[in-house]
């Protein structure tokens, strides 16, 4: 079967549509499928939907096409053969992989035919054009505008949060006229319920909203404009219209950069207030700013808007923006540009403010309950008890995602019964957050605060953030002295851009002072409830900030610092050997006496923590000058007469103790000889010798210390007597008891003291219980006669 044309000839339209449908009936045949409706009469025009222009194939995509169909047009742009003037009709049977079925031309599979002369025609398929909100629909964070205003999303509560809202509604009027609103907060204080307050009040205002949250995976920071421009042209007729102008001259638009797609469909358009004939102004709603995918895109967007707004103080445009003070944020709306045209509004937790709030809010809650549940309570005043609405109002302190969490816990429906769940809900929060067997009520939060820390890297967390959270809780505990953030941070070694590296995705949970403020503020949590997540294991998991194991880091930290402020042959420590990682150049021997204090106590914790490691203990005390181990407790040891007590021994008590209860934990430190043998002559005159004696006094043992030394300086320092004073005594008590076992402690004999302890009733005065000496020993284990 063959066809041919003439050069010559100029065919009709309608005769272009015969030979057009004739190739169909070919094509059918070949691949046997059945052909399509009979072929229309040459009278009868080509359907619209067909290009009649004579042309060669086509080499660039409809515009109507969407741009993102990325490989279609890279297709589309490849050029086309040029027709052949002879074409045989033979194909393989195998379709090429390289061309879809989307792309096979009207010969694909036909074959036994051979073509002379021919005219063709391109026959382009144009299909309904995309509208310009099609268009950007296919960009943009879907459901971030219904999760802020839609039906079901929660508000707060019509008697809370009234200022703000106002606020929010009037910021951009005299006398502020500002044209961004940053709400800021930490994690669950109710940023997103005030927003969709504020999107319910104003209503008709409302230009756009944008709700960003990782939980929902709406994190996408390329699509924010897009997202925006979509809102805004659903509302404004004109501004829809330039928008299609704008996709018209460039298909590629919306795939550009956020900059460009900012400038292009936002700074341009809303340039002037009148510029769109609008009533304005047009409030834009960005929720959960901290939840976008990255510092830099966070800061991309805040700085966009702020030179926005500065450059054009006429425009229609306003901005109310939330989200958690994160320190990259803070930095942002900081800049200049950015700060003179913001108002600011802080939502603090634990103040009195915001426990009334909550409190209206729980009230409100447990009416709600308790009408839904009538059936269950005869009185609805009598559940739940004041005290169990005090205990829960009181776990809350301010926050509403805790009260929130624990309504939701309360009145679950699947569940039924309100008392029981209010009951297991004060026993978990009583306990950490931990329900034997069950999942816990406080999920919610705990889940919020690991999605909050894992921000954090492991390593990071493990090396620093879990030691500074862990010192921060513990040690001003311990320590009678004042503590600050700097100097937790010198205590821990960590250097100032560490400490704030590892802490800075954390301020939504954290209140860490400026580093102007750094030495004299504490770094302080902003709700109690983020210590007891970290102080659980079950739940914090891979969080956990245990107690016993900061109470071990700042025994080592102390220890360190003792080590430092003792190096070299004097009696007394030194401050101003300590070595700071911090530097306060106003403050440098204040910073170095503070330590040394603190020091003192922290070093005490290793007589006193629970559990602490045998092999710790060992290995701290090994490297200790025993000569000076006075000089590592704090020196009111030596002269403050107080009662005994059971869980805060005597420090060297607590040293004889251990040794005796597990004495190959020490075999390498510890030597003991008789009381007989130990020579006078070598006790060390420039140290400090230490007589306790405990005594009893009506129903109390008291210690009463007393020093004695060859060195002046130590006399008058702590009110002492003389070395010759203290002789006699141990020669009274070696004669009194000769078989008494004495402890030598120290490899270094230049850095030895001797410990032991004597029975009251062998020191000849029944009132004393025992007595303790402490004795600075040039160690040898020779006996010798005085």
């Amino acid at each position: 079967m063959s066809s041919k044309l003439h050069d010559n000839q100029k065919p009709s339209l309608g005769a272009v549509w015969q030979v057009t449908r004739f190739f169909s009936h070919i094509m059918a045949r070949s691949s046997n499928i059945p052909s399509s409706s009979p072929l229309p009469p040459p009278s009868s025009p080509p359907p619209s939907e067909l290009s009649s222009s004579p042309s060669s194939l086509p080499t660039s995509p409809s515009p109507s096409r969407s741009a993102s169909h990325d490989s279609n047009q890279s297709r589309a742009r490849s050029p086309s053969p040029a027709p052949s003037s002879s074409s045989s009709g033979h194909s393989s049977e195998q379709p090429s992989e390289q061309h879809p079925a989307s792309t096979k031309g009207m010969f694909y599979k036909a074959r036994d035919f051979t073509l002379f002369g021919c005219t063709f025609q391109n026959v382009q398929h144009v299909g309904h054009p995309k509208t310009v909100l099609e268009r950007l629909a296919e960009h943009i964070l879907v459901g971030s505008r219904f999760e802020i205003v839609g039906e079901d999303a929660p508000l707060c509560h019509h008697q809370t949060r009234l200022h703000i809202i106002k606020t929010a509604g009037e910021f951009y009027l005299p006398p502020r006229s500002k044209k961004i609103f940053w709400l800021s907060g930490p994690a669950g204080v109710g940023k997103t319920a005030i927003m969709r307050s504020i999107a319910r009040s104003e209503g008709q205002r409302i230009g756009a909203t944008i709700f960003f949250s990782k939980a929902n995976e709406r994190t996408d920071s390329h699509r924010f404009v897009q997202t925006i421009a979509y809102q805004l042209a659903v509302q404004i007729p004109a501004y829809q219209q330039i928008v299609a102008d704008k996709l018209a001259a460039d298909p590629m638009l919306l795939g550009g950069g956020t900059k460009e797609l900012f400038k292009k469909l936002i700074e341009m358009p809303f340039r002037n207030l009148n510029d769109l004939g609008n009533d304005g102004p047009w409030m834009i709603l960005i929720d959960g700013l901290d939840e976008c995918d990255g510092e830099g895109a966070q800061r991309e967007i805040v700085e966009m808007i702020g030179a926005f707004v500065h450059q054009y103080p006429a425009s229609s445009l306003v901005w109310i923006i939330a989200s958690r003070a994160e320190n990259s944020l803070r930095v942002a709306f900081s800049q200049q540009v950015v700060n003179s045209n913001c108002h600011r509004e802080r939502i603090e937790i634990d103040t009195p403010e915001a426990r009334r709030e909550v409190e209206i809010y729980l009230e409100s809650e447990f009416n709600r309950i308790r009408s839904a549940f009538a059936d269950q309570f005869s009185s609805p005043q009598s559940w739940p008890t004041r005290r169990q609405f005090n205990d829960l109002a009181k776990s809350a302190s301010g926050l509403f995602l805790l009260a929130s969490t624990a309504s939701r816990f309360i009145g679950d429906s699947s569940v039924g019964n309100p008392t029981n769940q209010l009951t297991i809900l004060l026993s978990a929060i009583k306990n950490g957050g931990v329900t034997s067997g069950k999942e816990s009520p406080l999920s919610p939060l705990h889940n919020v605060y690991s999605q909050i820390l894992s921000s954090t890297s492991r390593e990071t967390f493990i090396s620093v953030t879990r030691r500074i959270l862990g010192c921060c809780r513990l040690l001003p505990r311990n320590t009678i002295h004042t503590t600050s953030f700097a100097l937790s941070c010198n205590f821990l070694g960590i250097a100032q851009h560490d400490a704030y590296s590892s802490l800075q995705r954390l301020h939504s949970v954290l209140d860490v002072p400026s580093p102007t403020d750094a030495a004299v503020k504490e770094m302080k949590i902003l709700h109690s409830s983020f210590y007891e997540f970290l102080e659980n294991q079950s739940v914090a998991q891979d969080y956990y900030v245990g107690r016993q194991d900061a109470g071990v880091d700042i025994v080592r930290c102390s220890f360190r610092i003792l080590q430092e402020a003792n190096r070299g042959a004097g009696p007394l420590p030194q401050s101003s050997k300590i070595t700071l990682t911090w530097q306060h150049p106003d403050r440098l021997e204040n910073a170095r006496e503070m330590l040394l204090n603190t020091a003192y106590d922290g070093f005490r914790l290793l007589a006193i923590v629970d559990n602490v490691p045998d092999q710790l203990s060992s290995s701290l005390l090994a490297e200790a000058d025993f000569s000076k181990l006075d000089c590592y407790l704090n020196p009111s040891v030596k002269t403050t007469v107080h009662k005994a007590r059971r869980n805060h021994p005597v420090f060297f008590e607590w040293l004889i103790e251990k040794w005796k209860a597990k004495p190959d934990n020490f075999k390498d430190t510890v030597k003991e000889l008789s009381l007989w043998k130990v020579r006078t002559h070598s006790i060390r005159i420039d140290r400090a010798v230490i007589h306790f004696r405990f005594t009893l006094e009506g129903k109390n043992v008291v210690v009463r210390p007393r020093v004695y030394s060859g060195c002046e300086d130590i006399r008058r320092k702590f009110n002492g007597e003389s070395l010759e004073s203290f002789k006699q005594i141990l020669r009274d008590r070696r004669f009194d008891s000769p078989a008494t076992k004495v402890q030598m402690w120290g490899r270094d004999r230049r850095k030895s003291c001797l410990l032991f302890q004597c029975d009251g009733a062998r020191a000849g005065d029944k009132t004393v219980v025992k007595e303790i000496f402490f004795i600075p020993y040039l160690g040898s284990s020779s006996a010798a006669e005085d």
